[in-house]
């Protein structure tokens, strides 16, 4: 594919740390799950009579778990393909954590709203509220994967006591 137009715009991922990485594939994966299967509900009033419905994460709060990992992916992906993103005059940071915080808003009101309607809370919500929550952690703290990685590994070679 080495046609002037077919040629894809040239990226540096390989270039960029696992620090920078690690909020881009949380995103992604939080993006993912907002498809699966948030929460269901079903009857059966007997006779032959049952029904059931079921949500994902793009019903009622769960938008803004959507939007939010968009946002996000946008935020950081756009600047690889050489698009400028227009400069917001905010402090350094600013936009990623307003980002987190409405990704990690999401799946808590849901849950929160949802609580006494539904009976089961699928897989897709429970993985987006621990990812979420990840995900807000860091960019909330401005903590590096690397540092955490390497707390965990120090941690597991501490002798028990």
């Amino acid at each position: 594919m080495n046609t002037e137009h077919g040629t894809p715009p040239k990226t540096e991922w390989n270039k960029i740390s696992m620090d920078d990485k690690f909020p881009i594939i949380l995103a992604a994966i939080i993006l993912i799950f907002t498809f699966f299967p948030w929460a269901s509900a079903s009857w059966d009033y007997g006779y032959g009579y049952k029904g059931g419905y079921s949500y994902n994460g793009l019903h009622r709060f769960g938008i803004l778990t959507f939007l939010g990992s968009i946002a996000f992916l946008l935020w950081r992906l756009l600047p690889m393909f050489n698009i400028k993103i227009p400069d917001l005059k905010m402090p350094d940071k600013t936009i990623e954590k307003i980002i987190a915080g409405v990704v990690l808003a999401g799946p808590v009101i849901w849950m929160i709203d949802s609580s006494f309607e539904f009976k089961y809370f699928g897989i897709g919500l429970w993985v987006d509220l621990i990812l979420s929550a990840g995900f807000a952690y860091l960019l909330l703290t401005g903590k590096k994967f690397s540092e955490i990685k390497k707390k965990i590994q120090k941690d597991e070679h501490k002798p028990q006591q």
